[in-house]
């Protein structure tokens, strides 16, 4: 299925580019004079016929054996690659088919029809700008592929190896000049999103310290004005954000003192959310006992309260201890009904997460059908929230079951899907487990 896509990309795009080519070509030498010129972009693009009598004849059959030896190129490199994009078949077919538009105009007018002139650059056919436009994507989908194996830092490297053979095809021929302007318009955002998408994890840990220290100055002016209340948020906030940090020793003071406050001044909601924050440090210890044991504690207060949010959280993570101590039932039971107090309250993000641990229950379960569809209902508003690492959880557990379903080929696209997921999320760690799976999946 994946190779019949690729081939339809390839074919669709080498008939649009000869098509196209042919017409345009068709079209100049109808409505311009020879030699004829005005500008259509000043002072950049201009417009000039000019038959250019420089291509040999001879050369057609050379054009032939490419236009046969692409094809089958590609279909080798989809065998050992079937997650290449499809902007390599792409590429592929402007090349092709911009090159037979131009050999097409040789054979039947013994000539091609330039027109297009690029100041600096020279005049082109429509076809060359099909290849160029071709050759120009061509880094980009090379490093798609490579994405699916390698690391960051060797993509850039194999994509800036290529754009520097398009310059240094460029400096040896100024006709060539264009290619290199059209690669470098599109190579230049290419790079940029990657260098972003690997800048973006160290700037979120930058911007969890500055909220720290800005929680710490807030604490200090709440004890100041004895503000119990804010103090006790700040706190609880505090705690959470140094989970994420993984200094479990600070958040656990954060929250015993969070806990200590609130219980002194008869604050519910604080005493909950503290209670719950102590899970959380237990979780990050995985001592899942004690995560339980402190959840179940605090389950009572938690129905009390009128926002159900905290509930359905403390469900979800209370599902994840027993989980974890392979309690399957209580675990499951806990799920379900975050997922219900989710639904009730129309929370996506809680419900979400509910599903995913239901699919976790099902799959440890070995209901492996049930385990994907759970995952199929989770992934829509994972995608909707834009929350990229989950998207690539998802789908790696969903590629899981699919393979223990024996549905092969679907469990190698999703875990392509879940690569591209995590890449783009910028998170190379869990990228690179992906691709360790889609390499046992390939063995």
């Amino acid at each position: 299925m994946i190779r019949l896509r690729g081939l339809a990309w390839f074919v669709g795009c080498a008939s649009v580019a000869c098509v196209a080519s042919l017409a345009a070509g068709a079209y100049a030498r109808e409505h311009v004079a020879m030699n004829h010129w005005f500008w259509l972009i000043s002072p950049v693009l201009y417009i000039k016929h000019v038959q250019n009598l420089n291509t040999a004849v001879p050369l057609v059959p050379i054009m032939i054996l490419a236009a046969g030896s692409l094809p089958l190129l590609l279909w080798a490199l989809r065998s050992s690659h079937p997650e290449a994009p499809s902007l390599l078949d792409g590429c592929a077919g402007l090349i092709v088919g911009g090159g037979l538009a131009n050999y097409a105009e040789i054979v039947t007018l013994g000539s091609v029809t330039d027109f297009l002139g690029v100041r600096t650059a020279g005049i082109y056919s429509m076809g060359d700008v099909a290849q160029l436009v071709g050759y120009s994507l061509f880094p980009i989908a090379i490093v798609q592929v490579a994405a699916m194996r390698y690391h960051s830092l060797i993509r850039l490297a194999i994509g800036a190896g290529f754009y520097a053979g398009v310059v240094w095809l460029a400096f040896r021929d100024p006709q060539n000049l264009l290619l290199m302007y059209v690669a470098t318009a599109a190579a230049a955002p290419a790079a940029a999103v990657m260098m972003h998408r690997q800048l973006r994890s160290p700037t979120r840990s930058i911007g969890r310290r500055v909220r720290i220290h800005f929680l710490q100055l807030d604490l200090l002016r709440a004890r100041l004005v004895h503000n119990p209340v804010s103090a006790v948020e700040d706190l609880v906030n505090l705690g959470h954000l140094e989970v994420v940090c993984s200094a479990l020793e600070s958040a656990e003071v954060s929250f015993i003192e969070a806990r200590q406050i609130a219980t002194e001044h008869g604050y519910e909601l604080g005493v909950a959310c503290a209670g719950v924050g102590l899970a959380d440090v237990a979780l990050g210890r995985k001592n899942w006992e004690d995560a339980a044991r402190v959840l179940d504690a605090e389950l009572p207060r938690l129905r009390r309260l009128p926002n159900k949010a905290y509930l359905a959280d403390a469900l979800i993570k209370l599902g994840d201890a027993y989980g974890n101590q392979k309690n399957l039932e209580s675990a499951g039971r806990h799920y379900h009904e975050a997922e219900q107090v989710a639904e009730t309250i129309k929370s996506d993000r809680l419900k979400a997460r509910a599903l995913f641990g239901l699919g976790v229950v099902a799959y440890m379960e070995d209901r492996f059908q049930s385990a994907f569809d759970y995952w199929t209902d989770a992934l829509p508003i994972y995608k909707r929230q834009r929350a990229l690492r989950y998207v690539g959880l998802v789908q790696q557990w969903r590629s899981s079951a699919a393979c223990q379903l024996e549905r092969f080929d679907e469990a190698r696209q999703l875990i392509v899907d879940s690569v591209r997921s995590y890449e783009r999320a910028g998170r190379d760690d869990l990228a690179g487990g992906a691709r360790t799976y889609l390499a046992e999946l390939d063995a």
